[in-house]
């Protein structure tokens, strides 16, 4: 991600997606990533980052 945010001017957004393995889940919400499916989003977890 490091490199990622370098290549991003100050106030860009970007979102990261992902598919957790079964039961996984809660690994993933330590570090900002929210669950799915929720009244919003289908299947998987995403999160939104700003550099």
């Amino acid at each position: 991600m490091d490199y990622l945010h370098s290549q991003l001017k100050p106030g860009y957004k970007f979102m990261v997606c992902l598919m957790a393995a079964k039961g996984k889940e809660e690994f993933y919400k330590k570090f900002g990533f929210i669950d799915r499916p929720n009244e919003n989003f289908g299947c998987g977890m995403h999160q939104w980052l700003e550099t």
